[in-house]
């Protein structure tokens, strides 16, 4: 059965209806199981992440640019999407920092304090897969480390992941958090604002599409379209990576910053907006 475009959309919608999450900004003493020490925000198990200040100077004058918090988390975190017969296992994910609450992420989007359950959450469903080497039932796509935001974390990595199915496997345990469409549905709605979250994305663009999508890429019908998904197209038929490459060294030789630890929070300009 071919599942039309909107039944992403609606499923989605009927996933925000049903979510009870309540979120609302409160002072940073407010927190529960959450320590300011004066040099950093740490949780009480020192698990999860901690909030430090960073100073951004010009490495030749050593001037200082601008101050800000950012997150720091050691841990590497697993995000990976499941497929199977040109299908891909989607995840209704609702999240506080979410626009709308409940966005599409991959399969699996969990950090190591998720999966191992220290907040006394649910158990993280499927994880085994991305644990365990490939065997019988199913093989690794992709297996990459890739970088998180650079401006809200620091130096933090996830493990990017692809995992295949073979036919004939089945996963018991699916519920209505989770759906399986069609895997060019999924990229006819990479134009759609705050629908696809950005785990989903970095996961899907580390992979190689070729594999993806068993060479039937389908970013877009119309040919006269020069918008995202023509750009999408583009990328996926230029097989020669070494323009990339070379813009990247040249941003990087451009690159005149250097970030260091503060000391105290003194130096950062910390206000109440600062919430788990």
């Amino acid at each position: 059965m071919v599942i039309k475009e909107n039944e992403i959309i609606s499923w989605i919608s009927k996933r925000r209806k049903l979510s009870k999450l309540d979120v609302k900004m409160i002072p940073i003493k407010s927190i529960k199981n959450w320590i300011v020490n004066g040099k950093n925000i740490i949780h009480e198990k020192k698990s999860y992440f901690s909030i430090v200040g960073v100073e951004v100077r010009w490495k030749q004058k050593q001037k200082l640019v601008f101050d800000q918090p950012i997150i720091l988390q050691k841990e590497k975190g697993i995000m990976g999407f499941m497929i199977q017969n040109n299908k891909i296992l989607l995840q209704a994910k609702t999240e506080p920092g979410n626009v709308n609450g409940t966005q599409i992420a991959p399969s699996v989007q969990a950090t190591v304090s998720n999966y191992k359950r220290i907040h006394g959450g649910d158990e993280t469903k499927f994880l085994r897969y991305f644990l365990e080497s490939e065997n019988n039932n199913y093989k690794w796509l992709n297996r990459s480390l890739q970088l998180e935001q650079g401006v809200r974390f620091m130096n933090k990595s996830n493990y990017n992941m692809i995992i295949r199915l073979h036919s004939g496997t089945f996963l018991n345990d699916v519920d209505d958090r989770f759906r399986w469409f069609e895997i060019r549905e999924l990229f006819s709605l990479l134009e759609e604002n705050y629908l696809i979250n950005t785990d989903s994305r970095s996961v899907l663009v580390s992979c190689n599409w070729e594999e993806l999508t068993e060479n039937n890429i389908a970013f877009f019908e119309n040919s006269q379209d020069h918008g995202f998904k023509y750009l999408l197209n583009e990328s996926y038929y230029q097989k020669d990576s070494k323009r990339i490459f070379e813009i990247l060294e040249a941003l990087q030789k451009r690159n005149n910053y250097q970030f260091t630890s503060t000391s105290t929070w003194n130096s950062v300009r910390i206000t109440n907006s600062a919430t788990h």
